[in-house]
C-alpha cells in the first residue's frame, strides 16, 4: 500500500505497520474519533500536499496553533513531509507573544482552525506579517489512497523543530533540532524508560515544548508504530506522569495517593531529555535527584577553573551535556554534583538559583525544598538580593497556608515563626535574610516561577 513514503523513522515505522496488514487499526484515538494507521499517513500526506501549495521550497519554518487532538499530529507530520521545520505555539499565548513567535522565527504559515482564524488575523495586521494562514480543520482528507503518492527523502540533517524558551532568564528564545536530534531523543527514550504498548501516559501539558512534543508524544507514537499493540491517546492516558525537581513531601504524598513513585529527570528546549532516574525499577528513584545519564547521552561537570568534578561527589560544577539529542556540546548554565552512584542532583541555575553569599555557594532550589518541609509554608521562592559585605544573602518570597495579608501584624507573627523554624532546622547563613509574604508567586506562561519579578518584590 505505501512504498517508499518516506525515510524518516517515525514514517518508516507507521509505514511497516500500514503494510503488515494493520491498516484499519487505530494508531491514534482523540476526543473525535479513531484513526487508523494507514488514515494517519494519508491525513499527514494531504497536510503536506496544502503545504507545499503556498510553500514551494523545503527548509522553511512553519508554527503551529492547534490544540491537542489528531489534528496536532497530522499537522506535525505533514509539516515535515514538507521538509519545514514545525514551531509549536500555545493557546495560551497572548498576540504580542504570537507576533514575537512568528516574527523572529520567521514563518511562511501557521497551521491553525476556524476557531483561531480571527486571532491569527489579527496578530499578522498587527505585526504588518506576511504569514500564510492554513486551517487544517479545512483541508480535504482523502477517503481512498491516491495512486501517486510521491516518496518523501527529507535530509536528516535539516531543521525539525524550533521550541520557544519559556524566558525565565529573558526574552524566550528559538532552539532549533535537528532530525537528528530528533530521532535520537525518541530512541534514547524508549530505550531507558522501555516504554511498550501496555503503557499508558496522564499527558496534562499542552504540546509547545519539547518535553509534551516530543519526549511523550511522539516518543509514544513512534514505539507503538514499532510495536503495534495500542492505539495513542491524546489526553486519555491513565498512569503517572514523571515530575523534575519534586519537593520530597510532594514526592512522598504522590506515592501514599497513587502508590506510583515519580520519576524524576531533567531536561530543557536545548537538549532534549539527558537525565532520568529509572523509568522500570522503582528503587532506583531517588527524591531530589534526576538519575544518570539517558542511553548515548554523556554529562559531566565542570567548575569555575575549567576542571571535570564529575566523579568527586563533593564538588558540584556546571552541568554539559553532549550527544546525538543535542549540539555537538551543550553548556547548561546549570550547576549540580553527582554521587559516588554517578547519580545526579541538580543545585539550581548558574544565572539565578546559585547565591554567593559571603565565600558560601547556596542553592537557591536546596533552601527551598528546605523550606517547604515546614508545615506554615505552601509555595516559596529563593532569590538573591545583593549585600555590600556578603555580596548577596538569601531573600524568601513565602505563600503561607494560612495567612491574612491585610492584617501585616499577622504577617510578621508568621514570618517570625518561619525564621524561628529556619534557624532551628538550617545553618544560619544559609537562612533567608529577607522574607516577603504574597497570596501567590509571580509565574510565566510556563508556569514556572518568574525569580526576576520574584526579585523585585524586595525593592
Amino acid at each position: 500500500m505505501f512504498s517508499n513514503f518516506c525515510n524518516l523513522p517515525i514514517f518508516l515505522a507507521a509505514q511497516a505497520q500500514a503494510n503488515l496488514g494493520v491498516a484499519a487499526k487505530p494508531a491514534v484515538i482523540d476526543s473525535t474519533s479513531s484513526h487508523s494507521y494507514a488514515q494517519l499517513l494519508l491525513d499527514s500526506y494531504a497536510v503536506e500536499s496544502e503545504i507545499i501549495q503556498h510553500i514551494t521550497s523545503p527548509g522553511n519554518n512553519v508554527a503551529l496553533l492547534i490544540p491537542n487532538s489528531y489534528l496536532y499530529v497530522i499537522s506535525t507530520l505533514g509539516i515535515w513531509l514538507s521538509g519545514s521545520a514545525v514551531v509549536p505555539l500555545s493557546l495560551m499565548h497572548v498576540k504580542s507573544e504570537l507576533g514575537y513567535f512568528l516574527s523572529d522565527s520567521d514563518c511562511k504559515a501557521v497551521l491553525s482552525t476556524n476557531e483561531h482564524l480571527e486571532l491569527l488575523t489579527t496578530v499578522c495586521n498587527e505585526f504588518d506579517l506576511s504569514v500564510k494562514i492554513i486551517l487544517v480543520d479545512t483541508i480535504p482528507l482523502y477517503l481512498v489512497p491516491p495512486s501517486d503518492i510521491p516518496s518523501h527523502n527529507i535530509d536528516i540533517n535539516s531543521n525539525a523543530l524550533v521550541v520557544y524558551t519559556s524566558g525565565t532568564t529573558g526574552k524566550p528564545k528559538g532552539v532549533v533540532s535537528s532530525h537528528i536530534n530528533v530521532n535520537a531523543q525518541l530512541t534514547s527514550l524508549r530505550t531507558a524508560w522501555e516504554i511498550n504498548e501496555n503503557d499508558r501516559l496522564l499527558h496534562v501539558l499542552p504540546l509547545h515544548h519539547t518535553h509534551t512534543l516530543i519526549n511523550k508524544l511522539m516518543s509514544f507514537l513512534f514505539c507503538l508504530f514499532c510495536k503495534n499493540k495500542k492505539a495513542l491517546l491524546l489526553k486519555k492516558f491513565e498512569s503517572y506522569s514523571e515530575s523534575e525537581l519534586e519537593a520530597s513531601k510532594v514526592f512522598k504524598k504522590w506515592e501514599q495517593l497513587t502508590t506510583q513513585v515519580m520519576v524524576e529527570r531533567y531536561g530543557m528546549s536545548e537538549i532534549g531529555m539527558a537525565l532520568s532516574n529509572s523509568g522500570t525499577d522503582k528503587s532506583q528513584r531517588f527524591p531530589g535527584h534526576v538519575g544518570t545519564p539517558l542511553p548515548n547521552v554523556s554529562v559531566r561537570l565542570v567548575n569555575e577553573a575549567g576542571v571535570d568534578v564529575t566523579n568527586d561527589p563533593n564538588l558540584s560544577g556546571e552541568v554539559q551535556i553532549k550527544g546525538d539529542t543535542v549540539f555537538k556540546r551543550f553548556k547548561t548554565g546549570d550547576v549540580g554534583n553527582c554521587n559516588s552512584d554517578g547519580v545526579f542532583k541538580l543545585l539550581g541555575r548558574n544565572s539565578t538559583d546559585i547565591i554567593k553569599s559571603g565565600g558560601y555557594k547556596l542553592s537557591s532550589i536546596e533552601l527551598e525544598q528546605h523550606i517547604l518541609e515546614c508545615e506554615l509554608v505552601r509555595e516559596i521562592s529563593v532569590v538573591a538580593i545583593p549585600d555590600e559585605i556578603l555580596e548577596f544573602v538569601p531573600g524568601a518570597a513565602v505563600v503561607f497556608k494560612k495567612q491574612d495579608q491585610e492584617n501585616s501584624d499577622d504577617s510578621k507573627e508568621m514570618i517570625d515563626q518561619l525564621r524561628k523554624w529556619c534557624l532551628k532546622e538550617m545553618s544560619q547563613y544559609k537562612v533567608p535574610r529577607f522574607f516577603v509574604v504574597v497570596d501567590e508567586l509571580p509565574v510565566n506562561l510556563m508556569r514556572k516561577v518568574d525569580k526576576k519579578k520574584v526579585l523585585a518584590l524586595f525593592k
